[in-house]
Formats: C-alpha cells, sequence, structure tokens
C-alpha cells in the first residue's frame, strides 16, 4: 500500500565531500546555497555565557523562537480542506508522475486524516473504563462533525473523489451505529482499500523506470557525505559540541551537505538542549523552499522528535498532526517545484511519493502513539 520509505544520496553525492560545487542542477542535486543558521549560532554563544546554575530555559524558547502549533493545529479532531495541495499548472503535464502527484497526496492525507478521528472515536469509546483525557474533550457527534467536514476537493479524479466519500460515509456511518470492537476493523479495511485505490491511480511512473530497481539500490542516507563535519562534532569538548555542529552546518558548502549534516547530527546527538536547536534547524531547513532527495527524511525525522519532545508518546497525548503536515505539503510543493523543472527526476519523484504516502503520526502505535515507532527505523 506505502512506499518504502527511501533516503537517497548516491554516488555523486559522496565525490563531492569538502569541494565548493558549482551551484546548479547535477542529475541529483541542486546544490543551492546553504540556509542561513547565524541566528541559531548567536542564540548559542549567549547560552554558552550562562552560568551552570542560570534558569534559562524559558528564555531559550523565546530566543530560539522555535514554530510551535497553533491552537488550530492542536485540534484532536481533523477537519476542513487546508491538508489540500493545488498546484493548477502541473495538473496538465505531460509526464503521468507529476500529473497524478497532487491526487497521490491529496488522497493520501485526506485519508490519515479520516483515520484520526476513527482513532479518536474509538479511543474515547474504549476508554470510558479509566476516562482517558480524550473522553473528556470530544464524544461522538464531535467525532461525526468533524470527519463530515473533512473536504475532498482537493482531490480532482472523479473516480477517487467518488470513493473517497464513500469512504467519509462509511466511517461516519460506523461512529453513528455505535462502538463495537468488531466494527474498528471494518473500518481500517474501507480505508486501507481506498489507499490501495488511490496508490495504482495516482503512482505513476513512466515504463521506462523500474522502481524495484531504484528501491533495490539506495538504501539509506549515505552518511559519509559530511564525515569530517561530524567528527569535528563528536570530538569535540561536550560543553562546546553544540556551537561546533552549528558552525559546521553554517559552514557547509550546499544546502544537500546541510541536510545530510542534519540527519548526521540526529543520530549522534549529544542530548539536553541539542533538541531545540535541532528541531529550529530542522524548521529552517523545510521552510528553505530548497529542494533535497532527502526532504521527507528530514520531515519524518523532525515530526517524529517534535511529538515526544513537546507532547510525548502516550497513546492520549496531543498530537497535532495538522502542525506537522503544514510542513509535509511546503516539503511536498518544494519537490513538485523540483519535478516541474526536472520531470525526469525519479528520486525527486520518489522523496514526493514518501511525503505524500508516509502516514499521520498514529494513537495507536505499539508503544503508545506511532512517534516511536516511527522514529525507531530512522534513527538506529
Amino acid at each position: 500500500m506505502r512506499c518504502q520509505r527511501l533516503y537517497i544520496l548516491l554516488a555523486p553525492l559522496l565525490l563531492c565531500c569538502g569541494i565548493a560545487v558549482a551551484q546548479k542542477y547535477d542529475g541529483l542535486l541542486e546544490h543551492s546555497e546553504p540556509v542561513d543558521i547565524s541566528r541559531y549560532i548567536e542564540v548559542c554563544d549567549w547560552l554558552c555565557r550562562q552560568s551552570e546554575d542560570y534558569q534559562y530555559y524559558n528564555e531559550l524558547d523565546s530566543l530560539i523562537n522555535l514554530d510551535l502549533p497553533s491552537d488550530d493545529e492542536y485540534s484532536i479532531l481533523y477537519s476542513g480542506k487546508s491538508y489540500a495541495v493545488h498546484v493548477p499548472k502541473l495538473y496538465l503535464s505531460r509526464k503521468p508522475s507529476i500529473r497524478h502527484a497532487q491526487n497521490l497526496y491529496n488522497g493520501f492525507v485526506y485519508v490519515w486524516n479520516i483515520y484520526c478521528n476513527y482513532e479518536v472515536w474509538m479511543r474515547i469509546n474504549e476508554s470510558q473504563m479509566h476516562l482517558s483525557d480524550l473522553a473528556y474533550m470530544v464524544d461522538d457527534k464531535d467525532a461525526i462533525k468533524a470527519t463530515k467536514g473533512i473536504r475532498i476537493s482537493g482531490i480532482r479524479d472523479r473516480e477517487l473523489r467518488r470513493a473517497a466519500r464513500n469512504s467519509r460515509n462509511s466511517i461516519v456511518g460506523y461512529i453513528k451505529n455505535g462502538y463495537d470492537e468488531m466494527i474498528e476493523d471494518k473500518g481500517i479495511d474501507i480505508l486501507i482499500s481506498f489507499c490501495n485505490l488511490v496508490y495504482d491511480k495516482s503512482f505513476k511512473f513512466e515504463d521506462t523506470i523500474d522502481t524495484n530497481d531504484i528501491i533495490d539500490s539506495i538504501w539509506g542516507v549515505n552518511m559519509s557525505h559530511a564525515q569530517e563535519r561530524l567528527l569535528r562534532y563528536l570530538d569535540s569538548d561536550e560543553e562546546i559540541r553544540l556551537k561546533v555542529m552549528l558552525d559546521e552546518m553554517a559552514a557547509c558548502n550546499d544546502f544537500d551537505e546541510q541536510c545530510v549534516l542534519w540527519i548526521n547530527w540526529v543520530m549522534n546527538r549529544a542530548g539536553g538542549d541539542d533538541y531545540l536547536f535541532l528541531l529550529a534547524t530542522g524548521d529552517a531547513l523545510m521552510d528553505s523552499g530548497k529542494y533535497s532527495p532527502i526532504l521527507d527524511g528530514i520531515w519524518d525525522i523532525w515530526r517524529s522528535l517534535f511529538q515526544p519532545y513537546f507532547h510525548g508518546v502516550s497513546v492520549d497525548a496531543l498530537i497535532p498532526n495538522a502542525f506537522y503536515n503544514k510542513y509535509r505539503k511546503k516539503c511536498f510543493i518544494t519537490c513538485l517545484k523540483h519535478i516541474d523543472k526536472h520531470p525526469d527526476d525519479v528520486y525527486a519523484i520518489m522523496c514526493a511519493a514518501n511525503l505524500a504516502t508516509n502516514s499521520n503520526i498514529e494513537r495507536y502505535g505499539g508503544f503508545g502513539n506511532a512517534a516511536m515507532t516511527k522514529i525507531l527505523p530512522l534513527i538506529p
């Protein structure tokens, strides 16, 4: 059903380590200018000047000015159509992968939002014995109203739009009929069937492209691109390690190297205040509008760090998927713009597909909510 996650970096990336590269697309990378993170270096310098016993945390939050969810993005239930991507000119592309990309994205994110409402409904009904926090906040009527309000207008294909409407009506019908453990699986099966239809109709590669070869030949992100910068971070004293990493990110030759170094940083983080700076610099990378073939990995790791740090991994935690999907949408549109210029870039197409098909952070994730389940394969 879902496209396998690919975090793609091939041999050309390894060859440009430590070399100033031309600011142009080479078939894999755009080599765009690095993102300016000087503001975070200044905040880090301020932090280094504080005494050990100084209670700086509130000030640090305000100085970093990390983007946080709005009240609407904290909503337990999802509604409306703000999740949808709409770039009209790309519907007319001669390339099937571009022409169908928005239906792929809008169809999947639509169903993730439907499922999140369904999960809340299941949780507030099965948890009546111990009355979870969710049970105090919403009821069945709220779940019905919100689910009915999830718009399908972003899905342009008639068959998909009809199937979306039918799946939404089925879920609303199950909620109206009252909670039953047997109903859970029926609703999930309907949503999976819709996902399969979206994937089959909208994930379009040209016949000449063997997607299995791409999946088999590219595994993980090859971190050696930023190895020297990472080693300087790891070899530095703990009290200056954060500053060393920020300086290294600022000194990167291009945006691609920054992205790889950011993932290296996540995988080798020292802890402490690193988390706030990690999240803030991740915001900056995604906000930049610059393309990288590992943009999908940055988004997935970023949200999987944000959730436990700010909201925890409980089944009943606040999970601001609308906020996470705001950044998913930014990254997806960045990929679309790149693909519009370079329609044969299969790595960009796969990056966009991963962004589209990756599920929301679900409440039922095996270990509380799915944040930890998602991040463990990403950060071994």
